[in-house]
């Protein structure tokens, strides 16, 4: 799941990133054409999230790179008031979830967000937990990102029961790695994985 549009698939007089290529899909309610190359000459309307998006799906597929990617568009960054996200957004995540869980073929579905948005200061989103507990989590695993708050902050949906959270480390300490200075942690965290330094393809 990500912000709209998400990722960017390639542009005029650029081929897409091997990474990518072939492996990405569009959630067909999405809006494919400002997903996709928008034709000779143009440039594609960019936001803040398509850099993240792209980057995500990148580090998927640079992991597993027989995976297939479907990307559902859930937040539209562009349209975000000064307040933050509110039941708007939180029933377009959930209406995301909802669709990816039911797909056969979805055997992971990513949350990588969170953070200052949805964390104890405010209180688990309701609408994406009651989603999340519809879904079949023998078949399907939730992973979501702990966040980048550099606390113990519970952050949502990484807290909720049954998705698995994962923090960033770094290099250091006394067993060779710590938490990233930036990530969130605590006992809620159920899985720490490299978060400092990782290459992955990104909007230039």
């Amino acid at each position: 799941i990500a912000a709209r549009p998400g990722v960017l698939l390639g542009w005029p007089g650029r081929t897409t990133h091997p990474w990518l290529a072939g492996h990405v899909s569009i959630c067909p309610e999405d809006d494919e054409d400002r997903l996709l190359a928008p034709g000779p000459g143009v440039l594609p309307t960019l936001r803040a999230g398509d850099g993240h998006g792209t980057f995500v799906a990148g580090l998927v597929l640079k992991e597993a790179p027989r995976a297939r990617v479907r990307m559902h568009a859930a937040i539209d960054t562009g349209t975000v008031g000064p307040d933050g996200f509110g039941d708007t957004e939180d029933r377009m995540v959930a209406a995301a979830i909802r669709s990816l869980a039911l797909d056969p073929r979805v055997q992971v579905v990513n949350l990588s967000f969170g953070g200052g948005v949805f964390d104890d200061r405010t209180g688990p989103p309701a609408l994406i937990r009651a989603a999340l507990e519809e879904v079949d989590l023998d078949r399907v695993a939730v992973v979501a990102a702990a966040g980048n708050d550099p606390s113990g902050l519970r952050t949502w949906p990484a807290a909720f029961d049954g998705v698995i959270a994962v923090g960033a480390w770094e290099s250091g300490g006394l067993d060779g790695y710590r938490p990233a200075g930036f990530s969130n942690r605590g006992s809620w965290v159920q899985a720490y994985a490299p978060g400092v330094e990782v290459v992955g393809p990104y909007v230039d």
